[in-house]
């Protein structure tokens, strides 16, 4: 693990609960709002909010290729229905190819319909911007596909976040880590 001493991690969680609190996820809270779960698959699918808007993370990939991801995934309700654990929803939705459609579709869907269900994440899972700011934390990523936990930095340890938080954390503040971790190698390669 990459020395973090100085990252202030209690001012980047305060930041965040911030965030979350001016701007939740409406995405997220569409999709819990639906009355059947064939319903929750379809929003959560089309990465759609109540006014119809595709979250950010899934606007280049487009209104047609979303909807299409979306009426595959739907063929897959019994199977989503009978899922006890995210890691297993995360599985089935993953099983789906289709055009343009990569991981953190797959794990934002997958976040969208798991908490329909309550089945939330247990593992910090990385993608896209997750694993760009775990690689300023940890020495070697390579190709995991999570972390736990248990692995991070002591200090981040000291909130009661979910795994689910800690991966946004990890994405959203990932050139604050990259500033930190750059600046702590600065100063120990140039210290007498």
């Amino acid at each position: 693990m990459k020395n973090v001493s100085e990252i202030k991690f209690d001012t980047i969680v305060r930041q965040y609960q911030a965030i979350r609190k001016k701007h939740p996820d409406r995405h997220i809270d569409f999709c819990v709002q639906q009355k059947y779960l064939s319903d929750a698959i379809e929003v959560a699918a089309k990465a759609i909010n109540e006014e119809n808007k595709i979250h950010g993370h899934q606007r280049r990939i487009g209104r047609i290729k979303l909807n299409a991801f979306a009426e595959l995934l739907k063929l897959k309700e019994s199977e989503i229905k009978k899922a006890k654990t995210f890691d297993k929803l995360l599985s089935i939705i993953e099983s789906v190819t289709s055009d343009r459609i990569a991981d953190l579709t797959y794990y934002d869907t997958a976040t969208r319909i798991g908490a329909y269900l309550d089945l939330f994440p247990e593992k910090i899972y990385l993608h896209t911007g997750t694993r760009t700011g775990a690689s300023y934390l940890f020495d070697r990523i390579n190709d995991r596909k999570f972390i736990t936990v248990d692995e991070l930095p002591k200090e981040f340890l000291n909130h009661d976040l979910t795994a689910s938080e800690f991966e946004d954390i990890l994405c959203i503040f990932k050139d604050y880590f990259k500033q930190r971790v750059m600046s702590t190698q600065l100063k120990k390669r140039f210290s007498c």
